[in-house]
């Protein structure tokens, strides 16, 4: 995916930086207060406007967008969260290792 994003696509780093922070502070958001399995799900679908207005914005996002929709719809607990995490955290890293441009 990364591969693809970064050569193909032309997908900048920025682009998935931001959708990165927005997933960290879920993540931060967790470790701060008490969090049930609603919270990690709540948050997470509010992550699919952030991906349209990008890809509104940009055409290279949509890949990116059509590949984390489908993931952002099965988290349903902490675990799937964690998953998710680091999917996108190895996206970010393979899109970097294979070339991305900022």
């Amino acid at each position: 995916m990364g591969d693809f994003l970064a050569n193909r696509i032309r997908l900048k780093t920025s682009q998935i930086r931001k959708f990165l922070d927005a997933v960290n502070e879920i993540k931060s958001k967790s470790v701060q207060q008490a969090t049930d399995d609603a919270f990690f799900r709540s948050e997470c679908m509010l992550l699919k406007p952030k991906l349209a207005y990008a890809a509104g914005r940009q055409d290279e996002v949509k890949p990116l967008m059509s590949v984390l929709v489908s993931c952002i719809d099965r988290v349903y607990k902490k675990s799937d969260f964690s998953n998710f995490y680091r999917f996108v955290e190895a996206i970010m890293a393979y899109h970097r290792f294979h070339g991305g441009r900022d």
